[in-house]
C-alpha cells in the first residue's frame, strides 16, 4: 500500500520535516535542529482490565496507557513482535519489534491513515482486532482528515493480516484499503499512510563516533508492475527532506 504514497515531500519548519507524513523527526536541542530522539512512555493502565485472547502460539493483550493511546500488543511464543496504536486523535499505526537480539527495539511506526496534505493522519479507529492461529486479523476504519483535521474529504476502510517468522525475524502485514471520496481534491495530495520515525543524521554515538541512528536506516519504495515511476531507496537526510518524485 505504500507504493503509491510517495509523490512529493515538504518541509514544516517548525516541527517537523514531512515526506508526505512518512519520516517525522521532531526538534532536539544540540542536534541538527529538524531531529529529535524519541522516548517511549511508560506503560500504566489507566482504567478498566487489560485483555487477553490466545490462539495457538499467537497472543494479543490489549489496554489503554497512561497517554490515552489504546494498545493492542502482538505476540508470539510469548515474545511482544509488534503493537497496534489508536491514538485520542485517531491516528492508528503499527510499531514493530521483529529483533528477537534486542530488547528495545522498536522500529518506526506505520499509519495506516489515509488524509490530504493540509492535514495528519487522524480520524481513525480501530474496529477489530482478532487472534487465530495463524496470525492476527484486523479492521480499521476512519475519516479521511482535512483542513487541519477540521473537516472529512471522505472514508475509508483497512482490513488486514499480520503474522510473524521467528527464524526470519520479520513481521507480514498483508491486506487492502478502500478509499472513497466526497469530493474532488482540487490540487491537493491524497496521502495513503505514513511512517514516523525517530531517525536522526550525524549524531554523536554511543561509541563516541558521530553517525546516523534511529530506528530505520532506509526504506524501499516499490510501485508495481503497472506503475512507470522505477523503484527506488530513500534515506532520510538534510540533503533530500523535502523533494521527492513525483
Amino acid at each position: 500500500m505504500l507504493s503509491n504514497i510517495l509523490k512529493r515531500a515538504y518541509l514544516l519548519s517548525s516541527n517537523y520535516i514531512d515526506v508526505l507524513g512518512l519520516v517525522r523527526r521532531r526538534k532536539r536541542s544540540g542536534f541538527n535542529p529538524f531531529y529529535q530522539l524519541e522516548s517511549l512512555e511508560t506503560r500504566v493502565l489507566l482504567t478498566g482490565t487489560p485483555i487477553d485472547e490466545s490462539a495457538g502460539e499467537y497472543r494479543v493483550h490489549t489496554f489503554l496507557n497512561d497517554t490515552g493511546v489504546y494498545e493492542y500488543q502482538l505476540f508470539h511464543r510469548g515474545r511482544q513482535f509488534g503493537v497496534l496504536l489508536e491514538t485520542p486523535a485517531g491516528t492508528i499505526g503499527f510499531r514493530g519489534r521483529v529483533d528477537s537480539y534486542e530488547v528495545d527495539g522498536f522500529g518506526p511506526t506505520q499509519q495506516f491513515n489515509p488524509f490530504l496534505n493540509d492535514a495528519d493522519a487522524v480520524m481513525g479507529q480501530i474496529d477489530s482486532v482478532t487472534v487465530t492461529s495463524a496470525g492476527f486479523s484486523a479492521a480499521i476504519s476512519g475519516a479521511i482528515a482535512t483542513q487541519g483535521g477540521a473537516a472529512s474529504a471522505g472514508s475509508w476502510i483497512s482490513t488486514f493480516t499480520i503474522s510473524y517468522n521467528l527464524n526470519a525475524q520479520q513481521a507480514t502485514l498483508n491486506g487492502q484499503t478502500t478509499v472513497s471520496l466526497v469530493e474532488f481534491l482540487n490540487g491537493k495530495d491524497l496521502n495513503l499512510g505514513g511512517l514516523a520515525s525517530n531517525y536522526v543524521h550525524q549524531v554523536q554515538l554511543n561509541t563516541g563516533a558521530i553517525g546516523n541512528s534511529g530506528d530505520m536506516r532506509s526504506m524501499e519504495v516499490l510501485y508495481g508492475t503497472q506503475s512507470q515511476p522505477p523503484d527506488f531507496t530513500f534515506v532520510p537526510t538534510p540533503a533530500t527532506p523535502g523533494t521527492f518524485p513525483t
